[in-house]
């Protein structure tokens, strides 16, 4: 199993391949530990999803027009509320995105960080 750090490393490597953010090592957060599975059809075949994976928040200022989407990867980046997103990746609406219970993660840690302000 891998450790935290080349989680870590990987989420920041992640970012720079893309989205073509260079963050640094303070300004993702950890947020947790997921797993997740699902089986769904994908251009015609089977996809068998099952991965663990280690949830970071990153809470810097991004500009869109400034990211360097990396084709093969990300399809497209949008800014929505909170609640519409996770409205979008409850019903469907927004397929392959995060698993619902990896963005309530994200939710919590989001609540935690604007009490504490």
């Amino acid at each position: 199993m891998e450790s935290q750090w080349s989680f870590f490393e990987s989420a920041i490597r992640g970012l720079k391949e893309e989205l073509g953010i260079e963050a640094k090592p303070k300004e993702l957060h950890y947020i947790g530990v997921h797993y997740g599975a699902f089986e769904a059809e994908f251009y015609g075949k089977m996809f068998r999803d099952r991965e663990l994976s280690s949830v970071y928040v990153y809470t810097e200022p991004v500009e869109i027009e400034n990211l360097k989407l990396q084709k093969e990867e990300v399809e497209a980046v949008r800014w929505m509320d909170y609640e519409e997103c996770r409205q979008k990746v409850h019903d469907g609406t927004m397929p392959n995105c995060i698993y619902e219970d990896e963005f309530r993660m994200v939710g919590k840690y989001l609540d935690r960080v604007s009490v504490g302000r």
